[in-house]
């Protein structure tokens, strides 16, 4: 806080009227400042898990089984991910770079529970079109 300083001397010498202050350059100022740069490790990104959290899971059901003859693949994503986000995430996690990626937000189904009503969470499910071919086995176990 600007206003406070004028007030308040934080952690610095009480300022005297009598004296001035020194219009020396301090020691390891910017023209003496050296840069020591450490090299740079390369981490790839599996080790690393950048893309950890953007594919959550493959989802399953009966609808997802049946386009995988046609090199689309479905799985359940963060809901703050993007189509680019899940292509370098399947890039990395597969090897192999998509060629299409469709995202779908699917709204919570409304459920009772006895008396009371809730919904389910929202979520956000991402069709991935692979090169003709190319084939991921995302159902291991």
């Amino acid at each position: 806080m600007a206003f406070l300083d004028k007030i308040f001397r934080w952690g610095k010498k009480p300022f005297k009227q009598g004296e001035k202050e020194s219009s020396q350059p301090k020691q390891g100022g910017v023209s003496e400042l050296k840069s020591e740069t450490a090299p740079i490790a390369v981490v790839s990104n599996k080790e690393s898990g950048l893309f950890a959290n953007v594919l959550i899971r493959p989802h399953t059901s009966e609808k997802a089984v049946s386009v995988g003859p046609s090199n689309q693949y479905i799985f359940e994503v963060a809901s703050s991910a993007s189509k680019p986000e899940v292509v370098l995430a399947v890039k990395d996690l597969y090897g192999i770079t998509p060629r299409a990626v469709n995202i779908v937000r699917m709204d919570g189904k409304h459920v009772r529970f006895g008396k009371s009503l809730g919904k389910t969470k929202e979520w956000k499910k991402a069709i991935v079109t692979l090169p003709a071919g190319k084939t991921i086995d995302v159902y291991k176990k």
